[in-house]
């Protein structure tokens, strides 16, 4: 794929997101038959245990992922990473009702271009915004 397509493609998703924003929780809800609340919390168990508990959250949506790693381990603090403002402003504002806007913080940004240290992290999820990363092997790398 050319840089020019994969800036498209990316563009599409990105407007895509933004347009779904406000129904995605419903959404993945009824989707997964209710199934993506187990598997967020299976995975934020796997990670309850970190002695540096900070976690990236890579295409973070509205913030279910993160919520989930911050309930399960309170001392953790977690950056949620998404290419989507919309959804960006959306976790921002449920994270803020739940009065943990001081833990669980936002950025723009894209998986394939991470913009942190290396090694800054002591875990890394990725929920089902995998499907939509342009060039996997390079967000893979990132990780």
């Amino acid at each position: 794929m050319s840089e020019s397509e994969a800036g498209s493609r990316a563009r599409a998703v990105r407007e895509m997101f933004g347009a779904i924003a406000p129904r995605y929780d419903f959404l993945n809800r009824l989707l997964s038959l209710g199934i993506d609340q187990q598997w967020r919390r299976f995975v934020a168990r796997r990670l309850a245990d970190l002695e540096e508990p900070l976690v990236l959250d890579v295409a973070c949506g509205t913030a279910d992922l993160s919520l989930a790693v911050r309930e399960r381990n309170p001392g953790a603090r977690v950056v949620g990473l998404d290419f989507s403002e919309e959804m960006l402003r959306l976790a921002a504002a449920k994270v803020a009702r739940r009065g943990l806007a001081s833990s669980v913080v936002f950025v723009a940004g894209s998986a394939e271009e991470l913009p942190f240290a290396d090694n800054l992290f002591a875990g890394l999820t990725i929920a089902f915004g995998i499907r939509n990363v342009i060039d996997r092997p390079r967000a893979l790398a990132e990780f």
